[in-house]
This record gives C-alpha cells, sequence and structure tokens, in this order.
C-alpha cells in the first residue's frame, strides 16, 4: 500500500504541476476559445511487481488565428455628373477560423480629390458605415459574420460632386480585420474622365426701345450667364443688324475684374476677364447702348452675344 501511496502522491504531484503549467499558459495566450489541438499525457502508477494503472489527461491548447481573407480587383470608369457607380461588385472577405468579422476600412489611397470624391454603402443592419471626406475613408464596424461585410463592401459606390473632376487615377483598397489580426489587401481602380460643360448666357429682355436723346441705357438689365467651370475668358456683344458706325455704341464701365474694347469699324464690344460666371452676369447686366445721332436711324438693331468659352 505504501507503494502505491507513494505513486499515486507522485502523480498527483505531477499532475498539479502541468495544471500550474496550464493555467501560465492561458493566461499569456489570447483570449480566442477555438481549440485547434489537443496533447495527451499518460501518468503511469506502477506498483511492486509491475502492476499498476494509467490515467489520460487531455489539455487543450490555443490554435493561431488565420486573419480575414479579402479577394476583389475590380475596375470602373466614372464619367462627370454619373450617378453613384459599384465600385466592386464581385469583391469579398472569408475568414478560415468561421470568426465574425470586427470592422473594414475601405479607402481610396491614390488620386483622391478632397471636396470631390465620395464613397457611400449599403451595408446590412448589423454593419455600420460612416466615410471621413478629409481623408477619402469608409469605415464599416459591427461584429458580423464575413458574409456580411461581403454584402456591404459589395454595396460601395463612388461618386464625383465637381464639375470640373480632378483627372487623375483613383486606387480603393479595401482591408478587414477580425478581433484579432487584419487581412490582407486588395485594391480597385478608378478612371475619371471629365467633360466639357459648355456656358450659357440667355438674354431676358426681347426687345429694348430707345428714344433719341435718352443717353446711355442698360441693354439688357435681365441677362444671365451660367458655367458649370468657370472658365470664361471673354464675351463679345456684336450688332450684326442695323448697325450705324458714328450713332451706335454700346459701352462698359471698366471694374470687377473685367476689362472692355469698343470696336466702332465692326460695331463689336469685346468684354475680357478671369472671373466667375457671377461675376460675368453682372457685366452684362451693366452694358449699355447709346445713339449719338440727333437724327438717329430707324432701322433695327439686332445684338448678338458670343460666349468664348475656354473649352
Amino acid at each position: 500500500m505504501d507503494l502505491w501511496r507513494r505513486a499515486l502522491e507522485r502523480a498527483i504531484g505531477v499532475l498539479r504541476r502541468i495544471y500550474a503549467h496550464e493555467r501560465v499558459a492561458r493566461a499569456v495566450a489570447s483570449t480566442r476559445t477555438t481549440v485547434g489541438r489537443r496533447v495527451t499525457i499518460a501518468v503511469a502508477l506502477l506498483a511492486a511487481g509491475g502492476a499498476g494503472a494509467a490515467f489520460l489527461l487531455e489539455t487543450a491548447g490555443a490554435a493561431p488565428n488565420n486573419p480575414p481573407v479579402m479577394v476583389g480587383g475590380g475596375s470602373i470608369t466614372f464619367t462627370e455628373n454619373d450617378p453613384a457607380t459599384l465600385i466592386d461588385p464581385t469583391v469579398t472577405v472569408s475568414d478560415p477560423d468561421s470568426d465574425p468579422i470586427a470592422g473594414a476600412t475601405v479607402q481610396i489611397t491614390a488620386g483622391f480629390a478632397a471636396g470631390q470624391d465620395v464613397l457611400a454603402a449599403s451595408p446590412p443592419p448589423d454593419v455600420s458605415a460612416s466615410y471621413d471626406a478629409s481623408t477619402g475613408t469608409l469605415t464599416l464596424s459591427g461584429s458580423a459574420p464575413a458574409s456580411d461585410y461581403t454584402t456591404a463592401m459589395q454595396s460601395i459606390t463612388y461618386r464625383n460632386t465637381s464639375e470640373l473632376p480632378s483627372s487623375a487615377a483613383r486606387t480603393v483598397s479595401y482591408t478587414a480585420t477580425d478581433s484579432m489580426d487584419p487581412s490582407n489587401t486588395v485594391t480597385s481602380s478608378i478612371t475619371v474622365v471629365s467633360v466639357v460643360d459648355p456656358a450659357q448666357v440667355t438674354m431676358g429682355v426681347g426687345s429694348l426701345g430707345y428714344v433719341e436723346g435718352s443717353g446711355a441705357i442698360a441693354l439688357d438689365a435681365a441677362a444671365t450667364v451660367t458655367d458649370a467651370e468657370d472658365d470664361i475668358p471673354s464675351i463679345a456683344l456684336h450688332i450684326t443688324g442695323g448697325y450705324v458706325n458714328g450713332q451706335d455704341t454700346l459701352g462698359f464701365v471698366d471694374g470687377g475684374g473685367i476689362t472692355s474694347t469698343w470696336s466702332a469699324a465692326t460695331g463689336t464690344l469685346t468684354l475680357t476677364g478671369n472671373v466667375a460666371s457671377s461675376g460675368w452676369q453682372s457685366a452684362l447686366r451693366s452694358v449699355t447702348y447709346t445713339n449719338s445721332s440727333a437724327n438717329p436711324s430707324t432701322a433695327p438693331r439686332t445684338v448678338t452675344v458670343t460666349v468664348h468659352d475656354a473649352n
């Protein structure tokens, strides 16, 4: 009996040391609960004469984490004024350990134009999305299955809000993470195409009556000028019908960044400047017509307005 008791005490000591070692290992290891491997330890209790028994002890060790895996890499072309366009409807994320995804970032990492580029998503209810317009980063958050994050990332769209967008090629980078490690990064490319937006001038007054001796009167105080790209270098007003040299004059008082030149030989007033469309509109509304004759021709005059758009 003494031999059995001493053997049992030695076995208990071994078990205690194994238990202490396991506690330390669990404290150092991550909190990950997935059991990845089992170690079997045999403790033999031998009695005199070789008789004895064996006890088996199984301990579970923490397996190393396998990070999520991203797959994707599409490309699109976005033309100015297009609606929001899907970037990559085939991008996917999966996790080898079937762990939930904790978050993801989708960022314009090259070619980003602040104030122009917008990323947006329509994620499932368990995933939220927020966009930082200063960095071009769309952040997805919330613990959810990889399939829900795949749905969220496949819904991401690109839109450019500018009427004069940067033509730099955009690179969009996708990265996801589980509770421990980030995934690999995949990228998509966006080509942005700008289109010409011609300036538009509308004369608000269809006809104007002029009485001899009236002096300078506004040609059209209701004229409008619109130019999405604000790149008008000049506007010309030409009396194309009924013009009488020595009688008819179109006038403009230089100011607001715009200067004028009057050609009596051709009956043309040319305005030149580098201002926004609102400045051109104010200038056009301030153009005047004068007839200096004491016996003016009564033939109708026609004034044609031509906008020279930089594009």
